[in-house]
């Protein structure tokens, strides 16, 4: 088993309803932390955002991945991106 730092990559932004409602996307984590077997490393991890809403999150436990990958995590309900209903202010 090799522990694997893996991008992160949303797709489905262009379908998204909360972004097509004028939402924000959050992108709270950029990578993710996994034990895998050498032989079923990918090379991305991939979040949808095809059904998410205004208020939506996606947390780490919530992204399909093969069943031999075993998130590296102490907070798997930690979100990875949310759709705020506009863009925070700096």
């Amino acid at each position: 088993m090799l522990k694997v730092n893996l991008p992160v990559e949303f797709k489905g932004e262009d379908v998204c309803p909360g972004l097509k409602k004028g939402g924000f996307l959050q992108k709270i984590r950029t990578s993710l932390v996994y034990l895998c077997p050498a032989e079923h490393i990918p090379p991305k991890i991939e979040v949808d955002l095809a059904n998410l809403d205004i208020g939506d999150r996606v947390s780490m436990n919530d992204i399909p991945v093969h069943p031999s990958l075993k998130l590296l995590s102490k907070n798997e309900t930690m979100p990875v991106c949310k759709i705020l209903a506009s863009k925070p202010v700096e």
